[in-house]
């Protein structure tokens, strides 16, 4: 009788491994990714923005969050810290999305004045039910390349 159960229990780990591995070479061919990690540096005059930023798509739902989170220096002396949560809608055809900002939310540990992120960031980011759209090329099984028109701004790795 235990041996029947150590065979019924390797056989239910077995089926388990099985789905699982499917399921994930199944999410991986998808032309888009459902997480998405990118350091992002942008440098305009003396203001830089160092920032991490982490987007996370649903497709079941088709909504998202892009969290920003950073530094701005001016000529390399800290100004301020960066951490903002934006809540999105998009809507995928073939490899463009169209993103629309929902919600807007600067978080306690944010400090920053948005007059120093204008020229670093479009309005998406900044202000609530702004709209843009974005390119997903695949470069890989696990990296892809985000476009706004023709200019690349983001190389994404999967986790």
């Amino acid at each position: 009788m235990k041996k029947w159960n150590l065979v019924l229990s390797l056989l239910v780990a077995l089926c388990v491994m099985f789905f699982a591995i499917r399921y994930n070479v199944n999410n991986s061919t998808s032309t888009s990714p459902s997480t998405c990690t990118v350091r992002y540096t942008s440098v305009k005059g003396n203001i830089q923005l160092h920032t991490i930023v982490y987007f996370f798509f649903n497709s079941h739902a088709k909504k998202g969050e892009i969290i920003l989170d950073g530094e701005i220096y001016n000529q390399d002396l800290f100004i301020s810290n960066l951490h903002r949560k934006i809540s999105f809608q998009y809507h995928m055809d073939m490899n463009n999305i169209s993103l629309t900002s929902e919600q807007y939310e600067k978080m306690n540990e944010d400090d920053t004045d948005d007059v120093n992120l204008k020229d670093h960031l479009s309005p998406f980011y900044l202000v609530n039910h702004k709209s843009t759209n974005i390119s997903i090329q695949k470069q890989g099984p696990n990296a892809y390349i985000f476009y706004e028109g023709p200019i690349p701004l983001f190389y994404c790795l999967t986790k």
